[in-house]
């Protein structure tokens, strides 16, 4: 560990002989999921010596390119500066510690000087992260930490019917349920298990769907659902049209995301059940596990990496693979 003294520079320095010509180094007072494959995949394309988790976040200390270089980086956090670094970094070892002028030195002063000369990409991390630096925030890692039953869920197509290609369902006469994904849910709230709903809904964007009808609706199945003992905790709408670009729009994550950060929930450990590709790629892109439901098919258009984890005709059938995934002792 060497002396209290010694800063995480120095640190660095006197552990270099240790490394491995590619190593990854963290802090400790942050936690967030470390999409390694991903985060590798973004620092071998870039080429460059490091590769630093960084969040959106004001005031920040980082300023990125267009490219996710990292310009400028700073001590202080100001209001220019647009992204925080979690502490989560790829590193080259020899191209990296050409950088230590003074091996005495804390580490934040060689990322200074490599931002300096654009030697650093950037992998955003869009998903919470959780701290330990004071009690409260400690307790809120703790309880990010603990295991939770809870299964995100498409709606259109996955617990109803889906309406005609191009049309949407605008009332609760249209809205028809699929029976063994309401038996699968009984099932699984039986077992403890409570659901999130994840929905695009870009018929409001259109003018097809009234919003207060899509509330009026979404609140009929959540009280049906309630009266098999099945507990929907929340429901995610995106309303936004397919043109808009926004992140919440699947296969975009930004609904899980916002999921992760309301319900503590971590999404390496949670299971997104859709019935299209695109529902398994907001799996991929938030780094959930996958279940489609329908034609083995229909994943085809999905890169092989993006595939579902389970695929299968109806709910009941992957319960099995649902409830050894959130308990593994029963693998």
């Amino acid at each position: 560990m060497g002396p209290v003294e010694w800063d995480t520079g120095k640190r660095v320095w006197e552990a270099r002989e240790c490394f491995d010509d590619r190593f990854v180094l963290l802090y400790s007072d942050n936690l967030v999921p470390f999409p390694m494959e991903k985060m590798l995949s973004l620092h071998q394309e870039h080429k460059l010596p490091l590769t630093l988790m960084v969040a959106p976040k004001l005031p920040g200390n980082i300023i990125l390119d267009e490219n996710g270089i990292l310009q400028n980086y700073d001590y202080k956090r100001s209001s220019d500066l647009g992204f925080v670094e979690i502490g989560y970094m790829i590193v080259e070892k020899q191209r990296t510690l050409t950088f230590f002028q003074n091996p005495n030195c804390n580490f934040s002063s060689i990322l200074k000087r490599m931002a300096a000369q654009q030697q650093i990409s950037a992998w955003i991390q869009h998903d919470a992260y959780h701290s330990i630096s004071d009690k409260e925030r400690w307790m809120k890692a703790e309880e990010y930490l603990k295991p939770k039953k809870i299964l995100l869920i498409d709606r259109d197509g996955v617990i109803n019917l889906k309406a005609p290609k191009g049309e949407y369902i605008t009332s609760c006469e249209d809205f028809k349920w699929i029976p063994e994904t309401r038996e699968g849910m009984k099932q699984l709230a039986k077992d403890g298990f409570r659901f999130i709903v994840i929905s695009n809904q870009a018929g409001i964007a259109r003018g097809m769907i009234d919003p207060d009808a899509l509330t009026r609706i979404n609140k009929m199945m959540k009280d049906e659902l309630l009266k098999d003992g099945i507990e929907i905790l929340d429901i995610y709408v995106c309303p936004h049209h397919w043109e808009d670009n926004c992140l919440c729009r699947k296969p975009n994550p930004g609904m899980l995301l916002q999921a992760s950060k309301e319900h503590l929930l971590r999404l390496d450990r949670t299971v997104f059940i859709g019935d299209d590709p695109r529902d398994v790629e907001t799996a991929w892109n938030a780094g959930c596990k996958a279940i489609l439901l329908g034609d083995s098919s229909d994943i085809t258009s999905v890169l092989l990496k993006k595939y579902p984890h389970y695929a299968t005709s109806y709910l009941t059938a992957s319960l099995e693979f649902i409830r050894k995934h959130y308990n593994p002792g029963l693998q």
